[in-house]
């Protein structure tokens, strides 16, 4: 046996040894990956390393867990960037400049959508037909509508059944909160 590298986390070792990475003494769970390759001092010897990383199966199957998909139709740029931009960083995110395009997004798209928010005063459709489009073919989708236009759009979004109507401008965190709820009640 060839001791090539070590320390006292690790070591390497020529032919069929490996090197193991220990930090835990009893690991809960573990996760194995075997590399091989080629050390180029050595011209084409083959070592084999054999890494044990320790993690815990919750912080684990956290990162496996698929994304929520939103989807964000408004015809105002600033609006729509500034939304992505801070939901993207949890969620996968798409955008639509209008309702018929976000409709058309909606529909054509293979792994559909967790969650819309919508304006309600839009060009082509209406925020107010994309929620009773959707509402009417997918009654589980949570719809948030946003406004800036005060109470009759929103009392005609209401009655679209959108899931909460807010009044722009809009605070992120608190949207944030909402959307939250929604994905949870959804998920239970």
């Amino acid at each position: 046996m060839n001791k090539l590298i070590g320390n006292e986390d690790s070591d390497v070792y020529k032919g069929n040894h490996c090197c193991q990475l220990n930090k835990l003494n009893q690991p809960v769970n573990s996760i194995n990956l075997l590399v091989e390759f080629i050390d180029l001092l050595y011209l084409g010897e083959k070592y084999m390393i054999l890494f044990n990383c320790e993690e815990p199966k919750q912080k684990y199957e956290a990162k496996m867990e698929k994304k929520y998909r939103m989807l964000i139709i408004d015809d105002s740029e600033e609006t729509v960037a500034g939304l992505q931009h801070f939901f993207s960083k949890k969620y996968e995110v798409l955008t639509a400049g209008d309702g018929m395009e976000g409709l058309k997004l909606f529909e054509n798209e293979e792994k559909g959508f967790d969650l819309v928010i919508t304006d309600l005063v839009m060009p082509y459709i209406s925020g107010v037909g994309v929620i009773s489009i959707i509402k009417k073919k997918y009654a589980g989708t949570p719809v948030i509508a946003i406004t800036g236009w005060g109470e009759h759009p929103g009392a005609l979004a209401t009655e679209a059944q959108a899931d909460i109507v807010l009044e722009k401008p809009i605070e992120l965190p608190e949207l944030e909160k909402l959307v939250d709820d929604l994905l949870a009640k959804k998920k239970s």
